[in-house]
């Protein structure tokens, strides 16, 4: 699949954009372009040339999926009615992500009502105190969890760990297993992609972010267990990318997913999905 999508200057700006609002403390304005346009002092043809440009990137994987997929989506979908949440920080908001791949895919089954429950900078404590209001007041069936980079990111110094430890990670994915579940839920949890440590505490320099990268298999070892113990549906994105030969991270953070990624992500989701319909 990524030999079909071309590398895009666009997408760099995009997340760019992105991470300048989340340092400034402004992350509400990530998708308005009249915002952006205010706040940075950017042209607005200029913001809206990047969103056009998005727009027909992100197009692409979605015609994949479509061709790859139509016969088993229309057999499995059409005649189903039901509300699907995705809990997740800004891997699952970003404007190219996963989510927003499905989203389009989905979109012409009518009785497919899609939440966006993520929010950037989320750790699980963050997700759980929002619950309620995010997820749960909207009555899911079906929930897609994909959250935890937040909570492995810490200080570059001897004395800092993990925002959310190992022990608190796997109590607040138990909690956000078991009440999903316990509200009817079919569950789907996403373990956690890679990052690029070197380039993302240069993007970041000045606030001394960084990843312990002993700490991956840790954080995903506990989603793959919390997903067996509470009867979840398990996507492995994590041994999954192995099999991509794409460009992994954007290149000026070295964190988030460049939209080639997120395209094979959207395309391993849907199978996944799709399998356990």
């Amino acid at each position: 699949m990524t030999q079909l999508i071309n590398n895009s200057k666009y997408s760099n700006e995009y997340m760019d954009i992105r991470f300048k609002a989340y340092q400034h403390g402004i992350p509400s304005i990530e998708n308005n372009r009249e915002m952006i346009a205010y706040a940075f002092g950017y042209p607005i043809e200029d913001v809206d040339t990047i969103y056009k440009e998005l727009d027909g990137e992100l197009q692409s994987p979605v015609d994949y999926i479509n061709t790859k997929y139509k016969k088993e989506m229309d057999d499995k979908l059409k005649n189903l009615e039901f509300t699907f949440a995705f809990i997740g920080c800004s891997f699952v908001s970003d404007y190219q992500s996963f989510f927003n791949v499905v989203r389009r895919v989905l979109a012409p089954y009518s009785g497919i009502k899609l939440i966006d429950a993520s929010v950037t900078g989320d750790t699980t404590t963050q997700t759980i105190s929002n619950i309620y209001n995010r997820v749960l007041r909207y009555k899911p069936q079906i929930t897609a969890v994909f959250i935890g980079i937040n909570d492995m990111r810490q200080n570059n110094d001897v004395y800092s760990r993990p925002n959310v430890s190992p022990e608190e990670y796997r109590k607040n994915m138990n909690y956000i297993a078991k009440i999903l579940r316990h509200k009817g839920n079919r569950v789907i949890f996403n373990t956690l992609s890679g990052y690029d440590t070197e380039r993302m505490e240069t993007a970041v320099a000045e606030k001394r972010w960084t990843y312990n990268v002993e700490f991956d298999d840790v954080y995903n070892k506990i989603i793959r267990e919390v997903a067996l113990e509470n009867g979840c549906v398990l996507n492995d994105m994590a041994e999954k990318f192995k099999e991509f030969d794409g460009p992994m991270n954007i290149p000026n953070n070295g964190l988030h997913l460049t939209y080639q990624a997120q395209s094979f992500f959207a395309n391993k989701f849907m199978e996944t999905f799709l399998g356990m319909l």
